[in-house]
């Protein structure tokens, strides 16, 4: 006995197929089984997506579920939840867990949990380094055969020139892409000394030269700066395998909004003038960033109602970021939707190797529907996540996932997470 979905009369916009058209989708059981104009299946499931746009299941591939070790403030069920509230049906979990991901056997538990739960397709990234003093590549044939989708030292910078070019080896070996936090920490600090230079700018510029040198692949997490995003711009401009993300707070929120929001603001890398604002929006437009990225990091209220040195880094972003996106940068005519819906689909699962990101006949069924002019206020107090801390709380947003399916099944609808 099958079971049949068919979404009429939307507009499907899948980049990687280079479709923009209104068709239906004929799903069966798990996979997508055909798009085409008015399909009929007498006993399908009918969706009705008039005036909404249809698009592959959006991918997040920088979230913090906090599992294991944190969760107080979210962990992969709740995570989980959230991401569907948001439109996800991809996420890729951060390795800074408690313990650190930097082994099989806690990777292995992680992604075991997330099939477990089973609501999204969870995948987790691991270490880059491990040892006390981050000062041992971690072995990553072996954490890749264990299921890692990358690997990643969040919240540090790999410090040690020599290391980075070694990982940088050994993932092109093994066909996994080093996805490296370039940004200021106090453990790097202790180690190297502060910086003459803004910690971003010098650990992208040694990458990126440590990628020329090696003739590898990297994938910058959440780039902040404009000086940062021209270096970028400049090495691919002469042809080197390097990508970058973005978070949807530094494409929209400047420096000024820590005043207005006090630690809710508090993230790293730090908010920054409202220039490089601009130049990540220009980064979007022109192609040098590949990936928005939500950097969703959950903290409890003790953790943030602290003064601003002791207060945690991070807020919380993977229910809020389609609206945002589509109210700030979509209706506001600064990025094209199309572009907005690549760096959420396809181009994620291309760079991470997912088996996600287009809507071709035989792949799984996920897919979100979005109503581009839906009108809400965002409430944290209705979060599926476990934590509040987010400055979008009370924003008016115009824009919104109204259906998360996941390998067939619908699993959120009308804000309603089933």
């Amino acid at each position: 006995m099958h079971n049949y979905l068919l979404i009429k009369n939307g507009r499907v916009i899948d980049h990687a197929n280079n479709i923009d058209a209104k068709l239906d989708i004929l799903i069966k059981n798990d996979t997508i089984d055909s798009i085409a104009p008015n399909i009929s299946k007498k006993d399908a499931t009918l969706i009705d997506a008039s005036n909404l746009i249809i698009t592959p299941g959006l991918i997040d591939v920088h979230t913090h579920f906090r599992e294991p070790g944190e969760e107080q403030k979210e962990d992969i069920y709740t995570g989980s939840r959230a991401a569907l509230a948001g439109g996800f049906t991809s996420v890729i979990c951060e390795p800074n867990t408690k313990p650190r991901i930097d082994n099989s056997d806690i990777l292995k538990k992680v992604i075991k949990r997330g099939k477990e739960v089973g609501l999204i397709n969870l995948y987790s990234s691991a270490c880059i380094t491990t040892g006390d003093k981050h000062n041992q590549l971690i072995n990553i044939r072996e954490l890749k055969d264990s299921g890692a989708a990358m690997f990643t030292d969040d919240g540090d910078p790999v410090i040690y020139p020599e290391l980075m070019q070694k990982a940088l080896i050994e993932a092109q070996k093994n066909k996994i892409m080093l996805s490296p936090h370039c940004e200021s920490s106090n453990w790097a600090e202790s180690i190297t000394g502060k910086l003459n230079e803004e910690p971003e700018i010098f650990y992208v510029k040694r990458d990126i030269a440590l990628v020329e040198k090696t003739n590898t692949s990297l994938h910058f997490a959440h780039i902040s700066l404009e000086e940062s995003l021209n270096a970028i711009r400049i090495a691919k401009s002469k042809g080197l395998n390097i990508t970058c993300e973005v978070t949807p707070h530094h494409l929209i929120l400047d420096k000024s909004y820590e005043k207005k929001y006090g630690t809710l603001a508090k993230v790293n890398p730090a908010l920054r003038k409202i220039s490089d604002v601009k130049a990540m929006q220009d980064g979007l437009r022109d192609g040098t960033i590949d990936v928005i990225a939500s950097d969703h990091a959950p903290h409890t209220k003790a953790d943030k109602d602290l003064v601003w040195e002791k207060a945690a880094c991070g807020m919380i972003g993977i229910e809020t970021s389609l609206g945002v996106l589509l109210s700030e940068l979509v209706h506001k005519n600064i990025i094209p939707l199309n572009v907005l819906i690549a760096k959420l689909t396809c181009n994620p699962a291309r760079i991470f190797n997912l088996p996600a990101g287009h809507l071709t006949p035989g792949m799984p069924a996920d897919i979100t529907i979005i109503d581009l002019n839906k009108e809400w206020a965002v409430d944290v107090n209705k979060f599926e996540s476990k934590s509040r801390n987010s400055p979008f709380d009370k924003w008016k947003l115009k824009g919104k996932p109204v259906m998360t399916i996941v390998k067939g099944k619908i699993r959120m609808k009308d804000g309603i997470v089933l």
